[in-house]
């Protein structure tokens, strides 16, 4: 995605029109809901599909009839049967539209936003639930193509359940400016079935390679399973979908691990 102020990548009105159709089927009519929120409308993108009653922010609003302000610092009443739809900004970590999700849990029922790849059905707010999860078709956003999902959010009934694997190890190696030869060649020596770059360049790496890199995973197999296949799917995918430079952290392997063997499952 080509980035523009603010972190911001504009959406086209093909994936709009899409989303809202989906809304549409899996909660309720649009025109149902008792308030519409765009938080970060830029050119209104949202706004021009939605009621007329529709309320948009945006920090550098780009039409008269949004709301200039910082989405995140309003102070919002709960709204019954309420919903916030859009495409929040990403942030330079690419983790700034989790604020936006959090932020409109607090005065709305809904939550309806596309965001990038990497969040395709991560359940992983302990009071809000992931309702629904789409992958989008590769569209171009500001001029570059790139994958994202759309994600409906509405509040948890019940707690989080906590993905616990068993029979499985994993490690993790981070390569600083102070690391030492001799850490390098003790983490070479652990023997295990994976072994894969995790930050950057994501993917799978050889026994045999010798050179440590930034951020390394390996991942030992006590039991057992053909892991391969999933493993490789979801790096390639990791890398594909990522807005930001692609990070896989250990919690996110338990969760591929779990959601894949059920016989690991803890």
């Amino acid at each position: 995605m080509a980035k523009i102020h603010n972190d911001k990548y504009y959406t086209p009105d093909s994936v709009v029109q899409k989303v809202i159709k989906v809304l549409e089927k899996d909660v309720m009519s649009i025109k149902e809901f008792s308030r519409i929120i765009e938080p970060s409308a830029g050119a209104g993108a949202f706004l021009k599909r939605l009621p007329n009653s529709a309320i948009g922010y945006d920090i550098e609003p780009q039409s008269e009839n949004i709301i200039k302000g910082d989405y995140l610092k309003q102070n919002i009443p709960y709204t019954k049967n309420s919903l916030v739809i859009g495409n929040p900004p990403f942030g330079s970590s690419g983790n700034l539209h989790t604020e936006f999700i959090k932020k409109s849990m607090e005065h709305s029922d809904y939550v309806a936003f596309v965001l990038p790849g990497d969040m395709y059905k991560k359940d992983k707010f302990e009071n809000i639930e992931l309702y629904k999860s789409y992958m989008l078709p590769a569209v171009k956003y500001s001029g570059v193509k790139l994958r994202c999902c759309f994600n409906i959010y509405r509040k948890r009934k019940g707690k989080l359940k906590e993905k616990n694997i068993k029979d499985v190890e994993i490690l993790t190696f981070s390569k600083t400016k102070s690391t030492t030869k001799q850490q390098e060649l003790h983490w070479l020596n652990i023997k295990s079935d994976f072994r894969f770059i995790a930050f950057g360049t994501i993917r799978l790496l050889k026994s045999t390679d010798k050179r440590v890199r930034a951020k390394e995973i390996k991942i030992i197999l006590k039991k057992k399973v053909n892991l391969k296949p999933a493993l490789g799917k979801y790096l390639k995918n990791r890398s594909k979908v990522a807005v930001s430079t692609p990070n896989v952290s250990k919690k996110e392997i338990v969760e591929l691990i779990y959601d894949n063997f059920p016989q690991l499952r803890e």
